[in-house]
């Protein structure tokens, strides 16, 4: 994960091994614009783990950062124990590279089983599964995330959740902090993952995925909540958005990884989509009412062609560049090619599609 805090510098977040080749820790880094380590940041210009990482057989995983109005770095993403329980982390770094301990007097947070879904149902009889693979920060610098959970009956449900700048679940937003995805989930086959967030106007949230049908086909999942955490019925009639059915590229999946917002609240997705003999990359628009941009690409869906040469292209991150006066779309993901050979791939798009 990465992002570009407000002097330039490039800030990323994800995971590393110790030196025995062992432990799996977290890490955050902050690069200058010139692409060395920022040394202003930790002394070294990194965090390698940390004291939440000191639990024997433990891996803390970080999926996703941000960086809110004062300079300090939010991470998120989750712990497994040992025994392979995991657990949803939040973590807040100083501009400086200390855990910021203004946030639930640690500077993170681990969430204690029996986890979101037990914050929802009262449980307190099962382990916890909680993954966080997004994280935003919205108009007042509250901590938005949006994951996964597993309830007591195995059913993995959606979350989309709120902090306070303290560390605590913002009961101001549906009461409780959180919004749990039904244990049936939208498409009926009781599995919602959420890949992305993003904060609109009025600290609306904007949160992107997939969903399982009963047929096992996995959907398109888009969902908008209102300042307090209740449906946003402006978007789409019901708040939420799944993808037809077969998919974008005509097969039986299209997986959401990255979601933003534009300048009129259009919302710009990143994934990949089956179609039956790989995966394509996928980029649409939809705007604001949550209808598919016929105005953008072909139906709504950008022109991306295998640009590797192989079977499989995926965008796993977007984002809006707006310097040339026009709101143009950059993709970032991989491509298949040759013999099972990987490379790194980027994408441009008109304002267009």
């Amino acid at each position: 994960a990465l992002k570009l805090d407000p002097g330039g510098n490039l800030v990323v977040a994800g995971t590393t091994r110790d030196s025995a080749g062992t432990a799996i820790l977290s890490l955050v880094a902050r690069y200058l614009p010139g692409g060395t380590l920022d040394t202003s940041f930790n002394s070294t210009g990194s965090v390698v783990g940390s004291s939440l990482s000191s639990v024997s057989g433990s891996k803390d995983m970080l999926n996703a950062v941000a960086i809110d109005s004062l300079g300090r770095i939010v991470a998120a993403g989750y712990r497994e124990t040992a025994a392979g329980v995991r657990s949803a982390m939040i973590i807040r770094y100083t501009p400086a590279g200390g855990l910021d301990t203004s946030f639930n007097s640690t500077g993170y947070l681990i969430v204690p089983s029996p986890g979101f879904s037990g914050v929802v149902s009262g449980a307190s009889t099962f382990a916890s599964n909680d993954l966080l693979t997004a994280v935003a920060i919205d108009g007042s610098d509250r901590i938005v995330v949006g994951g996964t959970s597993a309830d007591s009956s195995g059913n993995i449900r959606s979350v989309v959740a709120r902090y306070t700048t303290a560390g605590a679940l913002d009961t101001a937003f549906n009461t409780t902090g959180l919004v749990l995805g039904s244990a049936t989930g939208v498409g009926g086959g009781k599995y919602d993952s959420i890949q992305a967030v993003a904060v609109g106007t009025g600290d609306r949230v904007v949160a992107g995925g997939y969903t399982v049908d009963t047929a096992s086909n996995r959907r398109v999942l888009l969902l908008r909540f209102d300042a307090a955490g209740a449906a946003d019925l402006a978007f789409n009639t019901v708040g939420y958005v799944v993808g037809a059915t077969p998919g974008l590229a005509g097969g039986t999946a299209d997986y959401v990884t990255s979601l933003a917002l534009d300048g009129t609240g259009r919302i710009l997705v990143g994934g990949y989509s089956d179609d039956g003999g790989g995966f394509k990359a996928l980029v649409l628009r939809y705007d604001s009412t949550g209808v598919a941009d016929s105005a953008y690409g072909a139906g709504a869906l950008a022109a991306t062609p295998r640009f590797g040469g192989g079977s499989r292209d995926f965008v796993n991150a977007i984002v809006i560049d707006a310097s040339s006066g026009s709101e143009k779309v950059i993709a970032a993901g991989s491509s298949f090619y040759g013999s099972g050979y990987q490379a790194s791939a980027f994408l441009r798009y008109s304002s267009s599609g």
